[in-house]
């Protein structure tokens, strides 16, 4: 009698007892380590396959993988203190008019505040909605943080013609209800970044 090469119980077959265990084997040499090269640091590294893996970057070697986290969380803290002054003079050093600025907010606001496009708060209208700031983003200074700008309080979601007569004055934005996220713009960035890792 010979051994099976996966449980190690007796079997009259080649190999394998049973055609589960032949399969059972061909995964494990899968995950067996196999040597890699970190593209960032040059490091040789044992890297398992698994698909329930949780490293975000299989090309990296596990301290460049947290190194990469690290780098996350300051680029978290920067966008979280970023004022609109100076995202103007980071756009006027890239050679684009500061004017883009304004669009670059908005799409601050339209990735932070998905939670208010489903319907408009005051008709529920649901096949367009747009993202209304109460307070204009022109009227705020330069060191204003585009975060303040952007929060639950000065942002609201609403169909077009309610957003036209809210610009226009014929809506009183406080009769218009506050619609809170669950968490923080910087704790909702953070979970973002765990959740594709």
């Amino acid at each position: 009698m010979k051994q099976c090469a996966n449980c190690e119980k007796e079997t009259a077959n080649k190999k394998f007892c049973s055609r589960n265990c032949a399969g059972l084997h061909g995964i494990k040499k899968l995950q067996a380590p196999s040597g890699r090269k970190c593209y960032r640091c040059g490091e040789k590294y044992d890297h398992v396959i698994n698909k329930s893996s949780n490293v975000r970057n299989k090309k990296l070697c596990p301290a460049c993988n947290s190194s990469k986290s690290i780098h996350h969380l300051n680029r978290v803290e920067k966008l979280i203190s970023l004022t609109v002054g100076e995202l103007k003079e980071k756009l006027k050093k890239s050679g684009v008019h500061s004017s883009w600025g304004l669009s670059e907010l908005r799409g601050f606001n339209r990735l932070w505040n998905k939670h208010l496009l489903k319907r408009c708060q005051v008709c529920n209208y649901d096949r367009h909605v747009e993202l209304a700031h109460i307070r204009p983003v022109s009227s705020f200074p330069e060191d204003a943080l585009i975060v303040d700008i952007n929060s639950d309080e000065n942002v609201r979601g609403l169909c077009p013609n309610h957003h036209w007569e809210l610009d226009n004055g014929f809506i009183d934005a406080d009769t218009i209800p506050v619609i809170k996220r669950e968490c923080t713009i910087k704790e909702m960035l953070l979970r973002k970044r765990h959740t594709h890792a």
